[in-house]
């Protein structure tokens, strides 16, 4: 049988936050993330994209198809890039690394979407966090130290100076 049907999708930017997705970061360091970005669909991607992902646009329009399809793509290509670095690198570079995954995803969804403005806004685990702090701590603590041993080695030099010149005043007066 032949029916015509006509969908309306929205061109219009989409802001797309997801909540609590489980990463892992190289070494198997878990990472929770809830990334953030704009998205919208391509017009010359939209006939095709519903086309193609069909029964999530006919289960709940454009937002199904961002919670649903769009969402198992996203953490495909975060875990991706992520799982390539150790965790340390990925929280001391995270800027970077949001810029491969938004070029990452941007090939991966390309053909339906355009994605922009990439945030992960990952945290560290509790263990490593407590690590991070205990690091930053001792360094510190050791600026501290040194800037602590600086103030004596020159409280010290000037104890020398004052007690060479008490000194040579002494010889000054037992000569006189």
């Amino acid at each position: 049988k032949y029916t015509q049907e006509i969908q309306e999708i929205p061109l219009d930017q989409r802001n797309v936050k997801y909540e609590k997705m489980d990463l892992v970061a190289k070494g198997g360091y878990p990472i929770v993330a809830n990334p953030t970005f704009s998205a919208n669909v391509r017009e010359q991607g939209a006939s095709q994209m519903f086309t193609n992902l069909r029964t999530y646009y006919r289960a709940g329009g454009l937002e199904k198809v961002l919670d649903g399809w769009l969402f198992t793509q996203v953490n495909s290509v975060i875990n991706g890039v992520v799982n390539k670095y150790g965790v340390e690198y990925f929280f001391n570079n995270i800027v970077r690394l949001e810029q491969e995954i938004q070029v990452d995803m941007n090939k991966k969804v390309g053909q339906y979407f355009a994605i922009q403005s990439f945030k992960i806004n990952a945290m560290p685990p509790e263990g490593i966090l407590v690590s991070i702090k205990s690091k930053a701590k001792a360094d510190a603590d050791a600026i501290t130290a040194d800037a602590q041993a600086r103030v004596a080695t020159a409280d010290a030099q000037r104890k020398i100076a004052l007690a060479k010149g008490d000194s040579a005043s002494l010889v000054i007066r037992a000569s006189a």
